[in-house]
């Protein structure tokens, strides 16, 4: 297994069905790779519509409030070399396995996310992505709906997500 993608879900039915979809029309196809659904005790039907659709759900109620533990216990489960942390409602880009593969083998890099991008029109959406590449272009920090990537090994490394219960993603990057 090349891939493992990690989606912490809590009620996510809006959006979890078009983002499991783009997985696997953007996905290259060179690549194997697993989806992993950890839900924090979704009270809508998230789980069901896509338990058919992803290749592990994990349900866990104790999970709700603590996203890290979530993350922590994709990973832990997780089957690939590579991890994916996907935000339930993040679109990844055409071919983004192969992007992040290549990524990885860049000398010094261990890790990484895309760019972020808001699906909307106006300037006031542009605006909040320049800030956010500028942001994070300066302090490294990424956050999770920029779909964030690393080698299992290094995920391992580092001890995984800290206990954070907001912006986990940010503090990750720092360790």
């Amino acid at each position: 297994m090349d891939f493992s993608i990690i989606i912490p879900t809590l009620n996510e039915a809006n959006y979890i069905e078009e983002t499991v979809a783009k997985i696997r029309t953007c996905q290259s196809g060179t690549l194997a790779l697993e989806i992993i659904i950890i839900d924090a005790g979704s009270k809508d039907d998230t789980v069901e519509l896509i338990d058919e659709k992803v290749d592990v759900v994990y349900r866990d109620s104790t999970l709700t409030g603590a996203k890290y533990k979530s993350l922590n216990k994709g990973a832990q489960m997780a089957k690939g070399e590579i991890l994916l942390f996907l935000d339930a409602d993040t679109l990844l880009p055409s071919n983004f396995d192969l992007l992040i593969k290549n990524a990885l083998l860049k000398k010094g890099v261990v890790g990484g996310a895309f760019e972020f991008q808001i699906d909307g029109n106006g300037i006031i959406y542009r605006l909040i992505e320049w800030i956010n590449r500028v942001r994070y272009r300066v302090d490294r920090r990424y956050f999770g709906d920029q779909a964030m990537f690393c080698s299992k090994k290094s995920f391992e490394q580092v001890g995984g997500y800290p206990k954070e219960p907001i912006m986990e993603a940010a503090y990750f990057c720092q360790t």
